[in-house]
């Protein structure tokens, strides 16, 4: 009787265990270039962010991916950073091929935990700006005729 209330209490304890901790999802969260959420007028040399969102204890960024594709240029590959293992999730400079001007990208983030497992990856878009003199040729400012008088 002994051996059958020791194995009904292992029992027990095991299936309330396991019922009461809930597999925390880990996932990659505020996506950022330059430190602003999918922001217009982004340089030659974007600076890319997330955070890794977990409340499961240890939990930390090992690896990450970054893929920057060109959306108009039929999602053209700019930059692919390969796995890189590294807990840096923060500050992380573009790499790729040179940006153009004034044209949509999209980036996907790809992270692996500390234990090794790949989160579902976060995408994002950002849009770049004029890079310079050469991308306002043609371009006219608005002013005032000359000798026109403003009221």
């Amino acid at each position: 009787m002994r051996k059958l209330s020791v194995v009904g209490f292992l029992a027990m304890s095991v299936l309330i265990g396991g019922c009461s901790r809930v597999e925390e999802k880990a996932s990659i969260v505020d996506l950022r270039i330059d430190y602003r959420v999918e922001p217009i007028n982004v340089g030659e040399k974007p600076v890319f962010s997330w955070k890794m969102n977990c409340k499961r204890k240890g939990a930390a960024q090992q690896g990450r991916r970054i893929v920057v594709r060109d959306l108009q240029r039929d999602g053209r590959v700019m930059w692919d950073s390969g796995l890189v293992k590294s807990a840096q999730a923060s500050a992380i400079e573009y790499g790729g091929e040179k940006l153009q001007p004034a044209s949509a990208y999209e980036w996907k983030v790809f992270v692996t935990d500390e234990k090794g497992n790949e989160l579902a990856p976060a995408s994002a878009t950002f849009k770049t700006g004029f890079f310079g003199e050469d991308n306002w040729d043609g371009s006219e400012w608005i002013s005032v005729e000359a000798g026109r008088k403003m009221k």
